[in-house]
């Protein structure tokens, strides 16, 4: 009795349950992960706006012509680093499902 189900029933009943939280946190995974993006699509267009008003108003200096570079490769580099993240997650999620479907005798899309 310790801590594990009592019964075949109620081991198959908690892998049913854990394979459909596994499925539904894949999905919610996919949609966080379309989300990000738009979040960071939108954060470069207003990087680009901004870069766009400075030279058309030859407001660039030295200091701007370093920085644009340098905040352009990070935004790029946490760009990156929140998409992978995401399919990582995504990834994790859809082999538990996985591992669970085998024991649920269940046959997996590919």
């Amino acid at each position: 009795m310790n801590g594990e189900p009592s019964n075949a029933n109620e081991h198959a009943e908690n892998n049913r349950v854990g394979y459909q939280a596994a499925i539904e946190m894949t999905n919610n995974e996919s949609d966080l992960i379309w989300s990000r993006f738009n979040i960071m699509l939108v954060v470069h267009g207003i990087f680009v706006a901004v870069i766009v008003q400075s030279a058309t108003a030859n407001a660039i200096s030295w200091l701007t012509e370093l920085l644009i570079p340098i905040v352009g490769l990070v935004l790029c580099v946490v760009w990156c680093a929140n998409i992978e993240r995401g399919f990582r997650y995504q990834e994790f999620y859809l082999d538990s499902a996985k591992k669970l479907e085998t024991e649920l005798h269940l046959p997996f899309p590919s």
